[in-house]
């Protein structure tokens, strides 16, 4: 089976586990809230939108088409959020209610009368989720800094310490704007660090809304005297990796693909590619040129 056939079945199978989840939170909603009339097909024509915009967003910016898709990609993003809700917490919903079919523990205020109280819970999910999609949107947007002292029992060169910042999936995207990566690098700038790392990940997907909005040029904006590296995650591979690297490289990032640095004669990065590769080499043959005797960082994207 060719590569091409299992990429294609793939996308296929997870299209369609989607659009049955989807489905599942449609009709369910659809029999709790008992809609009618134009209320009813307006809960229709906007579930519809809303389960169709991230897949329709991939596809335009695919396309270049930046009037539609960006829109769509912040619709679709939180769509992908709330999704992921409403599927858990209807999914819970069932199983107290299947549950209850066996041992009968629901209070008489439910079961007296069943149309009211799905009506309640179909409208107190939805405000939950509601609450739980904005309140991860914050807290997406608050930078966290965690400090880990290590202690490396090897020589150095002539350094005794030295400080490493790694910045976690950036995602570079229309939802992970200039705004957003400024606000990374300028907290990078701010912590004076030794090395910055970027191990994967670093463009969302496609490439398109990303040379859009020139945000690679933030990654210039990088100060660290030993230099930036980073490596390839799943999502440069789903827009390109070659394209994708080539972009980050043009913004001064090197790209450890598959390879080893030795930093200013005191320590080692070796930086693996991922998973997504057709071939990446073993750990074991990556670490034939590195002196053991220094510490060295392994840069491995999951």
């Amino acid at each position: 089976m060719t590569r091409t056939v299992i990429f294609i079945s793939v996308v296929s199978l997870i299209f369609s586990i989607y659009g049955l989840a989807n489905y599942y939170i449609f009709i369910r909603g659809l029999h709790a809230l008992r809609l009618t009339g134009n209320v009813r097909l307006a809960y229709i024509v906007v579930f519809a939108f809303l389960a169709i915009s991230f897949i329709a967003a991939m596809f335009l910016e695919r396309a270049d088409i930046f009037v539609l898709g960006n829109p769509l990609s912040w619709i679709g993003s939180f769509w992908l959020g709330a999704f992921v809700y409403f599927l858990v917490i209807i999914a819970a919903i069932d199983l107290l209610r299947l549950a209850n079919q066996l041992v009968h523990f629901f209070p008489s205020v439910i079961t007296s009368v069943p149309a009211k109280a799905a009506r309640v819970a179909a409208y107190s999910v939805i405000s939950v989720v509601v609450l739980l999609v904005i309140y991860v949107f914050i807290n997406s947007h608050i930078i966290r800094v965690r400090t880990f002292d290590i202690k490396i029992a090897k020589e150095a060169g002539g350094r005794k310490l030295f400080k490493k910042k790694t910045a976690y999936d950036i995602h570079l995207s229309s939802i992970i704007n200039n705004g957003r990566i400024t606000a990374i690098v300028n907290k990078l700038n701010s912590l004076k660090a030794d090395i910055v790392l970027l191990p994967g990940d670093i463009v969302d997907g496609d490439l398109n809304p990303v040379v859009r909005q020139n945000l690679g040029e933030a990654l210039r904006q990088i100060n660290a005297p030993l230099g930036v590296y980073a490596i390839t995650g799943n999502h440069e591979y789903i827009g390109g990796a070659e394209k994708a690297c080539h972009y980050i490289i043009e913004h001064g990032v090197k790209m450890l693909r598959d390879s080893t640095v030795f930093i200013d004669g005191s320590f080692y990065v070796v930086g693996r590619e991922d998973r997504s590769a057709r071939k990446r080499k073993p750990l074991s043959e990556l670490m034939e040129n590195v002196d053991r005797k220094y510490p060295v960082i392994l840069m491995d994207h999951h």
